[in-house]
């Protein structure tokens, strides 16, 4: 919680409950006020892991901007949620910076297919080719990877490298410009309007939004 508040983001109470189920869950109707989570097991390890919990709780952030009720709401939700959670585990102190792998830190969790989520090298990069993937987690990848791209910058593409933090600060922002059903192209559109209307068309942000 004092990691989420050093980003702007406070709780007020948060309720941590274990269950048998595999994987972790935020409920449905949590929010920054009151958020509900439920942390159980994956490979028979356990997913108390700080990216997963702190992904839980960016569940509950995310329920004050939309929904998770159709398969475009539920694509961003999963997708923010991968990106706070990699930078919440990011910034706990003595855990070696960042990585950008889902689970990482117990192996076996990492390697279960129902998570396999790493946004530096996603088995999907555009989103034009998930557009009718199924699975919303899938479907999220390529915006876990524009944030990757953002952050750390690839002089190749000639993308500027932002930095962990103004990438997910240009992110937050955007989030007040959609609408609760919105889709990923609509998450696309408020992230340029943000960093035109804040930077200017030739600052380094805008750059780095679009390239990426």
């Amino acid at each position: 919680m004092p990691l989420y508040e050093a980003i702007g983001i406070d709780f007020g109470t948060v309720n941590v409950g274990s269950c048998d189920e595999e994987g972790a869950f935020c409920l449905n109707g949590s929010n920054t006020t009151a958020a509900f989570i439920t942390v159980g097991t994956l490979n028979n390890r356990p997913l108390g892991l700080f990216d997963v919990v702190a992904h839980e709780l960016g569940h509950a952030f995310m329920f004050e901007f939309i929904q998770y009720n159709n398969l475009g709401n539920r694509t961003l939700h999963e997708a923010m949620a991968d990106i706070l959670g990699t930078y919440i585990e990011s910034i706990v102190p003595n855990n070696n910076g960042i990585d950008w792998v889902m689970g990482d830190d117990e192996p076996q969790v990492a390697s279960h297919p129902g998570i396999d989520r790493n946004l530096q090298n996603p088995r999907f990069n555009c989103f034009q080719n998930v557009i009718n993937h199924p699975i919303q987690h899938g479907r999220g990848l390529p915006l876990g990877h524009w944030y990757f791209l953002a952050s750390q910058g690839d002089a190749t593409r000639g993308i500027p490298a932002l930095g962990t933090l103004q990438s997910l600060n240009i992110l937050i922002e955007a989030l007040n410009l959609i609408e609760e059903n919105s889709d990923v192209p609509d998450l696309m559109e408020a992230t340029m309007t943000i960093v035109e209307e804040q930077f200017g068309r030739c600052s380094n942000q805008f750059l780095a939004a679009a390239r990426a």
